[in-house]
């Protein structure tokens, strides 16, 4: 198998937990520079993603966000036109948190595999030693508006996804991580790190290593 998903656009699927901390300052062209307003909801609690017409805010989000951070050379509007999407998008459970003028500031993605070889980065990583049990998840995708950084929102959204894992007989959650305040947050919730993998951005682009994190069942 293909590490790489070939879509109608590249398919990044690394740093998934990262964006939120990799933001540079405003810059002039930021779409959301004066969204955020005061009269917010007492809680900024995730919610699952049912309106699934909402999934192109999320793609747009990803976008407006990596292309004013770090990253910005893989994500941006030039590869991403039409919001940052790939194949998984079809089949994850996604959850959103939504301000007081209901738009979407966070979002983070989870993906269900009943063996290794359903999940497209396995071949990067079979010199890794994982549980044997299945199912397992992939926890991805999480983006945050720069604006509502240092509100705890990266937690949520973690702790939200491992919770709906609960009743779907989930034996262990699997995350790539790179950024060291990510690790410190994810190390707090007893996830392990198992190793390196390379893996590819897109079919274009070089391996990047990436840390693999992962929890089991007896630690939700």
């Amino acid at each position: 198998m293909n590490a790489n998903l070939e879509v109608t656009c590249p398919t990044p699927l690394i740093q998934a937990s990262s964006e939120d901390f990799l933001i540079k300052p405003f810059c002039k062209e930021w779409p959301y520079q004066n969204s955020i307003i005061r009269d917010e909801p007492a809680s900024l609690d995730p919610q699952l993603l049912t309106d699934m017409t909402r999934l192109k805010e999320i793609f747009e989000l990803r976008v407006d966000v990596w292309e004013q951070s770090e990253n910005c050379e893989f994500v941006n509007r030039r590869f991403y036109p039409n919001g940052w999407f790939d194949e998984l998008d079809k089949t994850a459970f996604h959850w959103i948190i939504t301000n007081a003028r209901n738009e979407i500031i966070a979002a983070a993605r989870l993906n269900i595999f009943n063996s290794p070889e359903e999940f497209p980065y396995y071949p990067c990583m079979t010199h890794l030693r994982f549980p044997g049990a299945m199912p397992f998840a992939f926890l991805s995708r999480l983006i945050i508006h720069p604006g509502y950084r240092q509100k705890g929102l990266s937690r949520k959204l973690a702790l939200a996804r491992m919770l709906f894992c609960k009743d779907k007989n989930v034996n262990w959650f699997q995350v790539f991580i790179n950024h060291k305040r990510i690790i410190n947050l994810f190390e707090k919730m007893n996830y392990a790190n198992i190793g390196q993998a390379k893996v590819s951005y897109d079919k274009f682009s070089k391996p990047h290593s990436v840390n693999v994190f992962i929890k089991q069942k007896q630690l939700f």
